[in-house]
């Protein structure tokens, strides 16, 4: 593990590439440490996570809309308990104010979970709920790379459509090949 921080390291260093490294137990010090050297004035804070290879950009924006509009510190859709979107389409911004609260308030896990505390603390943020997207972001697909199965998936779609498309897409080409979902899980890959 610490191999490959310094070679991701070396990479930013040789190529311009803005980076901060901070404490490896401490996910919330370290988001806030690069936005406070990078972005110090940034009125939002958001996380885009390294084993979360697809981000749904326009869902970002469209919260980021939708906040400002509404001045509420945070954005989530309105989901029956234990409904969860696609890894990736989750993924919103919080206010500078909220993440204040986050950066003050977080301790023990809620350090390692940068969104803990929001979620244990919600009474304390003023949250503008709106409605999911159509249900295209509502399939038991595994986006995210936690398994060495998580990778060989991520590799596969790549080789087939851009890795910088919309996760719509990515989620359409699943749909239409199931074979590639059931040959990951299969072979172990």
């Amino acid at each position: 593990f610490p191999v490959t921080i310094m070679r991701i390291a070396k990479f930013c260093n040789e190529n311009n590439i803005p980076l901060y490294r901070g404490s490896l137990e401490d996910v919330v010090s370290r988001i806030d440490g690069a936005v406070k050297q990078h972005l110090p004035d940034a009125t939002h804070v958001f996380r885009a996570l390294g084993d979360c290879p697809y981000i749904e950009t326009g869902l970002v924006q469209r919260a980021l809309f939708v906040m400002d509009q509404h001045q509420s510190d945070a954005f989530l859709w309105h989901l029956s308990p234990d409904t969860w979107p696609v890894y990736g389409s989750r993924e919103f911004p919080f206010s500078r104010k909220a993440w204040n609260k986050i950066v003050s308030g977080a301790t023990g896990t809620e350090r390692e979970h940068s969104d803990q505390y929001f979620h244990n603390n919600r009474g304390q943020f003023d949250i503008i709920y709106h409605e999911p997207p159509v249900s295209t972001y509502f399939r038991p697909y595994r986006l995210e790379i936690d398994w060495p199965e998580d990778l060989e998936l991520i590799r596969q779609v790549s080789k087939e459509i851009d890795p910088l498309a919309p996760m719509a897409d990515v989620i359409h080409y699943l749909d239409i090949h199931p074979e590639t979902l059931e040959a990951t899980i299969v072979t172990g890959k």
